[in-house]
């Protein structure tokens, strides 16, 4: 064997050895990778049931570099920031990960699919410890078909008076909804528009998802009987 062939099959043997190299990080870096966030995501929030992250990414090596083309993520009663999700289902596309302080932090990306459960006692004990709605004494929320009612007492003049205020949860922007009034009552006394319009500030709230585990975009809020669910973009 002269040394050309020599050469030729020492290359062939490099080419083969790159590849069984980088099969060998497309089957083990996705696993790896989702294995430690996942880790990472159930020391970050307060709470969960179920949790459970899949990364896929082709070459895998771009994973080294913190470049994760698709991400699903799925989990069940999860508490983030005393906000209780019933269910989180989600997939997102073009993330950037890093590692902070020994962490996992995904920092820049987009849904292709999101699905947030909330039930309505959830959702009634969330907001019990917002500051804003201190206003109210005996607050309660309740999800119908088609629309949110909520009830409770607030001083008015200088009297408490019972409010029942209807209305809707309607997207601010990509990641914060806002409860939306439309119809207010007094002691079953109707009150014109404009006299909610003066009390808007202490009548509506909002509910920010800027501190979920990944960037969302949210596009609709949904309303059922007994919850609420707030999507993205969905299949």
């Amino acid at each position: 064997m002269n040394w050309g062939e020599c050469m030729r099959n020492f290359k062939v043997l490099v080419i083969i050895f790159l590849l069984v190299i980088l099969a060998f990080m497309q089957f083990y870096l996705p696993q790896s990778i989702s294995q430690r966030l996942t880790s990472t995501l159930k020391e970050e929030v307060d709470k969960s049931d179920r949790l459970e992250v899949d990364i896929d990414s082709f070459p895998a090596i771009e994973l080294l570099l913190g470049r994760v083309d698709n991400l699903k993520f799925s989990a069940d009663n999860l508490i983030i920031d005393s906000l209780p999700i019933s269910n989180f289902e989600g997939e997102f596309k073009d993330l950037r990960v890093k590692k902070v302080d020994g962490q996992w932090l995904v920092t820049g990306g987009e849904n292709t699919y999101l699905n947030l459960k909330f039930s309505e006692e959830e959702l009634n004990q969330y907001l019990a410890s917002r500051e804003e709605l201190d206003i109210f004494d005996k607050f309660k929320m309740e999800l119908l078909k088609n629309k949110v009612m909520m009830v409770g007492d607030i001083q008015f003049f200088n009297a408490t008076v019972n409010i029942q205020l209807a209305g809707n949860f309607v997207v601010k922007d990509k990641d914060t909804i806002v409860f939306s009034s439309d119809e207010l009552a007094v002691q079953n006394i109707i009150i014109p528009k404009s006299l909610i319009e003066q009390l808007k500030d202490k009548l509506q709230f909002e509910i920010d998802f800027a501190d979920l585990p990944f960037p969302v975009k949210i596009e609709q809020v949904k309303l059922e009987e007994d919850s609420l669910e707030i999507l993205g973009e969905n299949k």
